[in-house]
């Protein structure tokens, strides 16, 4: 099922926002990053 963007706006509850998750991996005695994963909402956030 496609959703066009438009018909998400003119819903009054549309939220757009995006959870940022960065992984650290130690590295040679310090914490570097590793990845980054940009996700959609939960429905527990």
């Amino acid at each position: 099922m496609k959703v066009k963007v438009e018909e998400l706006q003119k819903d009054p509850n549309f939220n757009r926002h995006f959870c940022f998750k960065a992984v650290l991996k130690e590295g040679v005695g310090a914490l570097r990053p590793a990845y980054f994963e940009f996700l959609l909402p939960s429905m527990l956030d």
